[in-house]
Protein backbone atom coordinates (compact mmCIF):
# COMPACT_ATOMS: atom_id res chain seq x y z
CA UNK A 1 0.00 0.00 0.00
CA UNK A 2 1.24 3.41 -0.71
CA UNK A 3 0.29 4.91 2.67
CA UNK A 4 2.38 1.88 4.37
CA UNK A 5 4.51 3.50 7.05
CA UNK A 6 2.75 7.30 6.81
CA UNK A 7 0.72 6.63 9.90
CA UNK A 8 1.51 9.84 12.24
CA UNK A 9 3.35 9.26 15.29
CA UNK A 10 1.46 8.61 18.51
CA UNK A 11 1.20 11.89 19.94
CA UNK A 12 -0.23 10.95 23.78
CA UNK A 13 0.42 8.02 25.70
CA UNK A 14 -2.28 7.34 28.47
CA UNK A 15 -1.52 6.89 31.88
CA UNK A 16 -2.68 7.00 35.59
CA UNK A 17 -2.00 9.33 37.83
CA UNK A 18 0.41 8.77 40.60
CA UNK A 19 -1.71 7.60 43.27
CA UNK A 20 0.49 10.00 45.61
CA UNK A 21 -0.90 13.06 43.86
CA UNK A 22 -4.17 12.35 44.32
CA UNK A 23 -6.18 13.69 47.31
CA UNK A 24 -7.66 12.10 50.13
CA UNK A 25 -11.09 13.62 51.84
CA UNK A 26 -10.98 14.22 55.07
CA UNK A 27 -14.28 13.11 56.70
CA UNK A 28 -13.59 10.10 54.21
CA UNK A 29 -16.97 7.80 55.26
CA UNK A 30 -16.53 4.18 55.28
CA UNK A 31 -16.62 1.88 52.63
CA UNK A 32 -19.61 -0.34 51.42
CA UNK A 33 -16.84 -3.43 51.47
CA UNK A 34 -16.52 -2.73 54.79
CA UNK A 35 -20.04 -2.62 56.01
CA UNK A 36 -20.83 -5.60 53.75
CA UNK A 37 -18.11 -7.62 55.49
CA UNK A 38 -18.40 -6.59 59.04
CA UNK A 39 -22.29 -6.35 58.91
CA UNK A 40 -23.55 -8.23 55.80
CA UNK A 41 -25.52 -7.62 52.54
CA UNK A 42 -28.78 -6.91 54.43
CA UNK A 43 -27.17 -3.93 56.35
CA UNK A 44 -25.75 -2.86 53.31
CA UNK A 45 -29.23 -2.62 51.32
CA UNK A 46 -30.89 -1.16 54.45
CA UNK A 47 -28.40 1.51 54.13
CA UNK A 48 -28.47 2.48 50.55
CA UNK A 49 -32.48 2.65 51.21
CA UNK A 50 -31.68 5.00 53.66
CA UNK A 51 -29.11 7.06 52.21
CA UNK A 52 -30.41 7.03 48.26
CA UNK A 53 -32.43 10.28 48.92
CA UNK A 54 -29.58 12.33 50.03
CA UNK A 55 -26.92 10.75 47.98
CA UNK A 56 -25.84 9.51 44.69
CA UNK A 57 -24.46 5.57 44.64
CA UNK A 58 -22.31 4.75 41.37
CA UNK A 59 -21.28 2.08 40.37
CA UNK A 60 -18.05 1.64 37.24
CA UNK A 61 -18.68 -0.75 34.59
CA UNK A 62 -15.72 0.90 33.12
CA UNK A 63 -13.70 -3.29 33.81
CA UNK A 64 -16.40 -4.92 32.53
CA UNK A 65 -19.35 -3.35 30.30
CA UNK A 66 -17.30 -0.22 28.54
CA UNK A 67 -14.41 -2.36 26.80
CA UNK A 68 -17.41 -4.80 26.12
CA UNK A 69 -19.64 -2.62 24.00
CA UNK A 70 -17.04 -0.93 22.74
CA UNK A 71 -13.85 -2.84 22.36
CA UNK A 72 -15.32 -6.26 21.51
CA UNK A 73 -14.21 -7.05 25.55
CA UNK A 74 -10.67 -7.19 24.20
CA UNK A 75 -8.99 -4.78 27.08
CA UNK A 76 -6.17 -7.20 29.01
CA UNK A 77 -5.73 -8.01 32.17
CA UNK A 78 -2.72 -6.15 32.51
CA UNK A 79 -4.18 -2.92 31.02
CA UNK A 80 -7.14 -3.13 33.93
CA UNK A 81 -4.08 -3.69 36.58
CA UNK A 82 -2.53 -0.25 35.70
CA UNK A 83 -5.50 2.09 36.73
CA UNK A 84 -7.00 -0.22 39.75
CA UNK A 85 -4.71 1.19 42.46
CA UNK A 86 -6.32 4.68 41.49
CA UNK A 87 -9.92 3.43 40.57
CA UNK A 88 -10.04 2.14 43.97
CA UNK A 89 -8.52 5.58 45.66
CA UNK A 90 -11.40 7.53 43.79
CA UNK A 91 -14.28 4.82 43.99
CA UNK A 92 -14.26 4.61 47.31
CA UNK A 93 -17.20 6.27 47.96
CA UNK A 94 -19.03 4.95 45.17
CA UNK A 95 -21.45 1.85 45.59
CA UNK A 96 -19.56 -0.87 43.48
CA UNK A 97 -16.84 -1.62 40.10
CA UNK A 98 -18.16 -3.68 38.10
CA UNK A 99 -15.15 -6.10 36.21
CA UNK A 100 -16.45 -9.67 36.03
CA UNK A 101 -19.21 -11.61 34.17
CA UNK A 102 -20.85 -10.73 30.73
CA UNK A 103 -19.09 -11.42 28.26
CA UNK A 104 -15.49 -11.14 29.87
CA UNK A 105 -15.07 -14.43 31.17
CA UNK A 106 -15.36 -16.32 28.01
CA UNK A 107 -13.13 -13.72 25.80
CA UNK A 108 -10.32 -14.01 28.62
CA UNK A 109 -10.32 -17.68 27.93
CA UNK A 110 -10.89 -17.84 24.07
CA UNK A 111 -9.71 -14.83 22.74
CA UNK A 112 -6.65 -12.78 25.44
CA UNK A 113 -5.87 -16.86 26.58
CA UNK A 114 -5.69 -15.32 30.10
CA UNK A 115 -7.61 -17.18 33.28
CA UNK A 116 -11.15 -14.86 34.54
CA UNK A 117 -10.27 -16.27 38.01
CA UNK A 118 -6.86 -15.01 38.01
CA UNK A 119 -7.50 -11.59 36.75
CA UNK A 120 -10.49 -11.37 39.27
CA UNK A 121 -8.00 -12.44 42.06
CA UNK A 122 -6.02 -9.48 41.00
CA UNK A 123 -8.53 -6.73 40.80
CA UNK A 124 -9.61 -8.13 44.08
CA UNK A 125 -6.28 -7.53 45.49
CA UNK A 126 -5.60 -3.90 43.81
CA UNK A 127 -9.09 -3.08 45.16
CA UNK A 128 -9.37 -3.80 48.36
CA UNK A 129 -12.11 -0.96 49.49
CA UNK A 130 -14.76 -0.88 46.69
CA UNK A 131 -17.18 -3.68 46.64
CA UNK A 132 -16.60 -5.74 43.05
CA UNK A 133 -19.89 -6.80 40.71
CA UNK A 134 -20.14 -9.08 38.03
CA UNK A 135 -23.01 -9.60 35.97
CA UNK A 136 -24.60 -13.41 35.82
CA UNK A 137 -26.88 -14.17 33.27
CA UNK A 138 -29.42 -16.16 35.87
CA UNK A 139 -29.18 -20.53 34.37
CA UNK A 140 -26.61 -19.18 31.82
CA UNK A 141 -24.29 -18.01 34.56
CA UNK A 142 -21.29 -16.94 32.22
CA UNK A 143 -21.82 -19.06 29.37
CA UNK A 144 -24.01 -19.63 26.44
CA UNK A 145 -26.54 -22.32 27.39
CA UNK A 146 -28.39 -23.21 30.30
CA UNK A 147 -26.57 -25.23 33.04
CA UNK A 148 -27.01 -27.93 35.74
CA UNK A 149 -28.36 -26.03 38.86
CA UNK A 150 -25.04 -28.06 40.80
CA UNK A 151 -23.24 -25.78 38.14
CA UNK A 152 -24.45 -22.80 38.55
CA UNK A 153 -24.37 -22.94 42.50
CA UNK A 154 -20.78 -23.99 42.64
CA UNK A 155 -19.92 -21.09 40.17
CA UNK A 156 -21.16 -18.35 42.87
CA UNK A 157 -19.92 -19.75 45.68
CA UNK A 158 -16.25 -19.88 44.19
CA UNK A 159 -16.88 -16.15 42.47
CA UNK A 160 -17.69 -14.84 45.89
CA UNK A 161 -14.86 -16.54 47.41
CA UNK A 162 -12.73 -15.45 44.84
CA UNK A 163 -14.07 -11.81 45.62
CA UNK A 164 -17.19 -11.00 44.19
CA UNK A 165 -19.34 -9.42 46.13
CA UNK A 166 -22.43 -8.01 43.88
CA UNK A 167 -24.18 -9.81 41.63
CA UNK A 168 -26.16 -8.40 39.47
CA UNK A 169 -28.45 -10.93 37.87
CA UNK A 170 -30.58 -11.41 34.97
CA UNK A 171 -32.94 -13.31 32.36
CA UNK A 172 -32.85 -11.89 29.57
CA UNK A 173 -37.37 -12.81 29.06
CA UNK A 174 -37.72 -11.73 32.89
CA UNK A 175 -38.17 -15.33 33.93
CA UNK A 176 -37.64 -15.15 37.67
CA UNK A 177 -37.47 -19.06 37.77
CA UNK A 178 -34.01 -18.76 35.83
CA UNK A 179 -32.93 -16.60 38.16
CA UNK A 180 -34.01 -17.93 41.69
CA UNK A 181 -31.30 -20.71 42.02
CA UNK A 182 -28.87 -17.75 41.57
CA UNK A 183 -30.07 -15.77 44.53
CA UNK A 184 -30.39 -18.54 46.57
CA UNK A 185 -26.58 -19.22 45.52
CA UNK A 186 -25.99 -14.98 46.22
CA UNK A 187 -27.79 -15.39 49.43
CA UNK A 188 -26.08 -18.70 50.52
CA UNK A 189 -22.49 -16.86 49.97
CA UNK A 190 -23.37 -14.07 52.12
CA UNK A 191 -23.13 -11.46 49.58
CA UNK A 192 -25.64 -9.01 47.82
CA UNK A 193 -28.47 -10.13 45.10
CA UNK A 194 -29.37 -7.34 42.68
CA UNK A 195 -32.07 -8.48 40.82
CA UNK A 196 -32.41 -7.13 37.39
CA UNK A 197 -35.89 -6.19 35.42
CA UNK A 198 -34.69 -5.96 31.66
CA UNK A 199 -37.07 -3.40 30.36
CA UNK A 200 -37.30 -1.83 26.71
CA UNK A 201 -40.61 -0.19 25.32
CA UNK A 202 -42.68 1.61 26.54
CA UNK A 203 -45.65 0.30 29.04
CA UNK A 204 -47.30 4.26 28.56
CA UNK A 205 -48.37 3.27 24.98
CA UNK A 206 -51.72 2.53 24.36
CA UNK A 207 -50.93 -0.29 21.86
CA UNK A 208 -49.18 -2.45 24.72
CA UNK A 209 -50.92 -5.67 26.10
CA UNK A 210 -48.23 -7.51 27.63
CA UNK A 211 -45.40 -4.81 28.82
CA UNK A 212 -47.63 -3.27 31.15
CA UNK A 213 -46.96 -0.87 33.98
CA UNK A 214 -48.82 -3.43 36.15
CA UNK A 215 -46.60 -6.28 34.80
CA UNK A 216 -43.16 -4.84 36.03
CA UNK A 217 -44.62 -3.31 38.87
CA UNK A 218 -45.68 -7.13 39.56
CA UNK A 219 -42.33 -8.23 38.51
CA UNK A 220 -40.60 -6.67 41.07
CA UNK A 221 -42.80 -7.61 43.71
CA UNK A 222 -41.97 -11.03 43.00
CA UNK A 223 -38.53 -10.33 42.72
CA UNK A 224 -38.50 -8.95 45.84
CA UNK A 225 -40.35 -11.91 47.46
CA UNK A 226 -37.56 -14.26 45.78
CA UNK A 227 -35.01 -12.63 47.93
CA UNK A 228 -33.44 -9.75 45.90
CA UNK A 229 -31.30 -7.66 48.45
CA UNK A 230 -31.67 -4.63 45.59
CA UNK A 231 -33.95 -4.53 42.53
CA UNK A 232 -32.34 -3.07 39.14
CA UNK A 233 -33.63 -1.88 35.89
CA UNK A 234 -31.76 -2.85 33.02
CA UNK A 235 -32.37 -0.88 29.53
CA UNK A 236 -31.44 -3.50 26.79
CA UNK A 237 -31.92 -1.39 23.90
Amino acid sequence: SPSRGTAPALLLKPAPPPLSSLPTPKNRRPSLKAMLDLEGPDAVSRYVARESPKRLFVTDTSMRDAHQSLLATRVRTTDLLAVADVTNHLLHDAFSLEVWGGATFDVSWRFLHESPWHRLALIREACPDVMLQMLLRGSNAVGYTNYPDNVVSEFVRLAARAGIDVFRIFDCFNQLDAMQLSIDAVRKAGKIAEVCICFTGNFLSASEEIYTLEYFADLARRIDAAGAHMIGIKDMA
